[in-house]
């Protein structure tokens, strides 16, 4: 299995094989992405510096895409009116004729959230790149998704099958988190904010009601001496920058709050380098290969 998760222009690329303890990488390496930003034979700048290590056949991989590649969206729906029929309003008199046509839309009813529908939509052109590019170098591509989401799957590593009510904190370039909040196996809430001097909302799609107890959550292990984490079961923390200095005190703030080692738990047990596990939680972005998996 060829894993593959973009951030920006870089791709972090494991391949590993089942064993009877579970996933086991045979690699991993970050490669850049040479090719444009629309994924024109993406594959094959992996493949040139990725070579697998087995033979097995059928080639198949999955990919996790960098929440930039796609818009987000959300709208309430009457519930008075079939859903079909509202998404066709909604894409006639809302997205309207230009993203209808160039665009690949997806619609995702929240759990739990009566009537609200998250959406997301990507360029056609990217997508039919994407696909080409696996063709032509003969890879079946088992399922594509986005950062965040694709790491809900690697947090069952750290135990989140056993929370009813938690959440994913990503750390990104800029002072950028995200933040997405999973109740009884459901989305339930998505946030992007920035971090000044406060916490700067600039996206939110979930019951609104929820949408202050999270800020004042980030706002407390953010800015306060010690976290205040009541809301939900655990923080499962990653991030995809390189600098450790604020995720190393946000883990140490409660014991609530769950690092996401992937080097220790999935990819090299054995390296003793400097910091490692703070360097490569950028792998978590390919938990949706995990998807399926016992873990």
């Amino acid at each position: 299995m060829l894993s593959i998760a973009q951030n920006a222009s870089n791709l972090f690329c494991i391949e590993w094989i089942p064993t009877e303890l579970g996933p086991q990488a045979v690699k991993y390496k970050k490669v850049q992405l040479s090719s444009d930003l629309q994924f024109k034979n993406f594959l094959d700048d992996v493949l040139v510096h990725f070579k697998s290590e087995s033979d097995n056949s059928p080639k198949t991989l999955t990919l996790s895409l960098d929440i930039e590649n796609v818009a987000i969206t959300s709208f309430y729906c009457d519930p008075e009116i079939p859903v079909d029929e509202y998404i066709s309003w909604y894409e006639k008199r809302i997205l309207g004729e230009y993203i209808v046509q160039n665009y690949d839309i997806y619609y995702y009813p929240l759990g739990l959230v009566e009537n609200l529908v998250m959406v997301f939509y990507i360029s056609k052109t990217k997508r039919q790149n994407i696909l080409k590019s696996c063709n032509k170098n003969s890879y079946q591509i088992l399922h594509l998704t986005l950062d965040i989401f694709s790491s809900n799957y690697a947090s069952k590593i750290y135990g989140s099958s056993k929370c009813k009510n938690y959440i994913i904190w990503k750390i990104s370039n800029n002072n950028y988190h995200y933040l997405i909040n999973i109740q009884n196996g459901e989305l339930k809430h998505y946030m992007k904010f920035k971090k000044t001097t406060k916490i700067e909302c600039i996206q939110f799609v979930g019951e609104q009601s929820f949408q202050s107890k999270l800020e004042k959550l980030c706002h407390s292990l953010l800015f306060k001496s010690r976290g205040n984490i009541d809301i939900v079961d655990k923080v499962f923390l990653y991030q995809t920058k390189s600098e450790s200095t604020l995720i190393k005190k946000l883990v140490n703030k409660n014991k609530k709050i769950v690092l996401m080692d992937i080097k220790n738990n999935l990819l090299d047990k054995k390296s003793n380098h400097k910091n490692a596990n703070y360097s490569l939680l950028c792998y978590n972005e390919n938990g949706n290969s995990l998807r399926g998996i016992d873990v």
